[in-house]
């Protein structure tokens, strides 16, 4: 914050009337931050009755610019009638509570033409107005060397205090009544056994359970309530606190397994009562989600259930009957677990020359796209991607970046650009000679990007580079000259889409590895994350269950969240008293696409009567049945009766499948088209962009494609599923000579042509 940490005036003229303005910070060093509590900037700002204080920047650290007060409390002095620099004698401004102490200067110093306060006296200054009665100064003043103590184990907390010897204004106090004691805010004892300035010591054995709890005593007489004092602490065994020494080792075989080893916590996590040993168990966490609960004393735990090769975070926690303690982190955090990032691979250059597209890049810092990769390529969060841009520098992005970044950077770095795919990123400049070309090879379900000869800006040369992508994520660098190959400038490597993430094989020739003429590297796939559907399973009726059986009620709602189709199962399982689940109805879903849902709110399972009596789980889920859940819901329902056998498990005949019935959240309407159809380019002629426009029926996979007049694909619009409605697209010629053009569309059964002249 440079200006105006507490109040910023730009371009009005506002009246500020009563206002409290404390303790707002400009953060920033620099010697511009000023106006920490008013800054007045393009205007003028007016006001009385307000209290400007206590605030900090760098220049004038109250106010600056045109300001115009009167019967205001200013630190450093505002010129006008009725200001004042005294301090405001605030009750408790490191709780922010700026309420004024009785004897504060502010108080009835207000314009005596404003409305007085509600007590009857002239306006005070500031927010908070200080409530004046008759005999005020006569209370007690608040208790001093407040405190609270545990009693061990037991639910006791022992307030300690010294009660006030004065009244509210310093004078010798004439007489104390009593003190009430609050607790949360509840009244639980007013002690009468009190005598001015001695101390005294009250337990308060009503405490419920074990935890955090703050005390307020608040002394009395004939002529009222005094100040109160404050203090908290934890009574009752405390959770347990921050756990020492927590490391997390990867298996060094490359296994998918991480280790994890600690010392036992010694001391409370809220600084309680907390003995050696007093822990019901441990928690362990994988990246925020808990994957274990172990019993007793443990010092280690290893995980083997990590699904892919990836980053992940680990924490671990310990508990007891008060509850669970401090979460603490694993070091390091994140860490890598299982089979490389990256390795040397054979050497397999794909000549994409004569098959692929070329595109279109032909300047230096020249970044274009969307390309469309044919596949869908998973990365990092789980997302799945199915387009490139391509920069002449030697790298590729997974979503729109305009800036050509020349000068390579370590990876990862927050800067553009990001979601980066870099096989050698250098100062290249394919506008003295070479191309680049990228390639669907539908035949090996492979995306190619190459580029083919491009020099390097300053060095000259040639470099001949290409990145293969995989659907499983791997991609491969294969390096077929690097000419004068000054490994010193380039980077290579992965990084994801905020640049917090990334794997980087080399950087300026740091290495660990770094490309050499006729060689390959192979960057293997980041941690896909867990794909986002949602699921919702909804009691409505039936529980308890009758001994002879019958219908439990409910609904269940899929929804896949995801930008992209996914493959998946859905499936419902029933666990008896906490044992094993058993399946009861399973689905699987090919080509699930974004925004798709299951909305079955009238569900029903029949119970059979050979079920036993007792409690149970009903949950849906969704992922890779039986092994991996993404997501899931759940309720209990329990069966009354008796069963002296063992649960066995049942699959009625007739359940209706909650999963057969789908709703892709398409409504057919009148603002759905009722055929296929193929419109007229927009503008045409046009230089260099134009539209085209297409009609759905149904939701379908599109293939729009540009020819020249000979025959020759030039380009591929769109190469992927798109829903029923109608849909345009640009399409930027710049690249492509003035000349006739055919666009073809293909859409299930539908087949279409139209014209277009590119006309420079």
């Amino acid at each position: 914050m440079y200006y105006g940490a507490g109040v910023l005036v730009y371009g009005l003229t506002p009246s500020l009337i009563n206002n409290t303005i404390a303790q707002n910070r400009c953060t920033s060093t620099s010697t511009t931050a000023k106006g920490g509590g008013i800054y007045v900037a393009n205007g003028t700002a007016a006001g009385r009755n307000n209290i400007i204080y206590d605030n900090a920047a760098t220049v004038n650290p109250e106010c600056f610019g045109t300001l115009t007060v009167t019967y205001t409390c200013c630190s450093t002095g505002l010129t006008g009638t009725g200001n004042i620099t005294d301090d405001p004698m605030f009750f408790e401004p490191v709780d922010n509570d700026f309420s004024l102490t009785f004897g504060s200067p502010c108080i009835n110093a207000g314009d005596p033409l404003s409305p007085f306060d509600p007590d009857g006296t002239v306006a005070d200054m500031g927010a908070l107005y200080f409530h004046l009665t008759a005999g005020f100064e006569n209370r007690p003043y608040m208790p001093t060397d407040f405190s609270v103590a545990h009693n061990n184990a037991d639910l006791i907390g022992t307030l300690t205090w010294t009660n006030p010897a004065v009244n509210m204004v310093g004078d010798p106090l004439a007489e104390l009544m009593g003190c009430h004691i609050y607790r949360e805010g509840e009244l639980v004892a007013d002690v009468t056994d009190v005598v001015i300035g001695a101390p005294y010591t009250y337990d308060d054995a009503s405490v419920p359970t074990a935890g955090m709890y703050e005390w307020e005593v608040v002394p009395y007489n004939s002529y009222g309530d005094g100040y109160s004092a404050d203090a908290s602490a934890w009574i009752g065994l405390d959770t347990p606190g921050e756990i020492p020494n927590l490391l997390a080792t990867p298996d060094p075989n490359e296994l998918l397994e991480v280790t994890l080893i600690w010392d036992d916590p010694t001391e409370g996590g809220h600084l309680g009562y907390f003995p050696a040993g007093s822990w019901t168990g441990q928690r362990i966490y994988r990246d925020n989600v808990q994957i274990a609960d172990i019993p007793g004393s443990n010092s280690s735990y290893v995980d083997n259930t990590v699904p892919v090769h990836g980053w992940y975070s680990y924490a671990v926690s310990y508990y007891n009957a008060s509850g669970e303690g401090i979460i603490t982190a694993a070091f390091p955090s994140p860490v890598y677990v299982g089979e490389p990032e990256f390795e040397q691979v054979a050497y397999e250059w794909v000549d994409i020359t004569t098959v692929g597209t070329n595109t279109g890049i032909s300047s230096d810092d020249q970044v274009a796209g969307p390309f469309n990769m044919g596949l869908l390529f998973p990365w990092y969060n789980g997302s799945m991607m199915s387009q490139v841009w391509v920069c002449s520098n030697g790298w590729i992005s997974l979503h729109a970046e305009t800036y050509g970044a020349y000068s390579n950077a370590a990876i990862p770095t927050s800067a553009a650009p990001n979601n980066l795919v870099s096989p050698y990123w250098d100062d290249l400049n394919p506008s003295q000679s070479g191309s680049i070309y990228y390639y669907y090879d539908a035949a090996n379900d492979r995306f190619i990007v190459a580029w083919v000869g491009v020099p390097h800006y300053s060095t000259g040369g040639s470099y001949s580079f290409e990145a293969i992508f995989y659907p499983n994520g791997n991609v491969d660098y294969m390096y077929n000259e690097l000419t004068p190959g000054d490994l010193n400038s380039a980077t290579v490597g992965f990084e994801n889409a905020t640049g917090t993430i990334g794997i980087q094989v080399t950087y300026n020739g740091s290495g660990p590895l770094n490309p050499l003429p006729s060689m390959g590297i192979r960057m293997y796939t980041v941690s896909t994350g867990t794909p986002e559907m949602d699921i919702e399973l909804t009691y409505v009726s039936g529980s308890p269950i009758p001994a002879g059986g019958g219908d439990l009620f409910y609904g269940v709602w899929v929804e896949n969240l995801s930008t992209v189709a996914i493959d998946f199962d859905a499936w419902l399982e029933v666990s008896y008293e906490g044992g094993a689940p058993t399946t009861i109805l399973q689905r699987a879903f090919t080509n699930y696409q974004p925004g798709w849902t299951i909305n079955r709110p009238d569900m029903f399972f029949p119970v059979p009567s050979t079920y036993a009596a007792g409690n149970y789980t009903f949950a849906g889920k969704v992922g890779d049945h039986p092994n991996t859940a993404w997501n899931e819901s759940s309720f209990p329902f329990s069966k009354v009766g008796s069963y002296d056998g063992e649960f066995i498990p049942f699959v009625p005949d007739g359940v209706p499948n909650p999963f057969d019935q789908i709703d892709t959240g398409l409504m057919v309407n009148a603002d759905l088209p009722s055929e296929y159809a193929l419109h007229s380019a927009y503008p045409n002629p046009f230089n260099p962009v134009t539209t085209l426009s297409f009609a759905l029926p149904h939701d379908t996979r599109v293939l729009l494609s540009i020819y020249d007049i000979s025959g020759r694909l030039v380009a591929t619009v769109v190469d992927g599923w798109r829903t029923a409605g109608y849909h345009e697209v640009a399409f930027e010629a710049g690249h492509l000579a003035s000349g006739v053009y055919i666009y073809r569309i293909q859409a299930g059964d539908f087949n279409a042509n139209g014209k277009m002249i590119l006309m420079k």
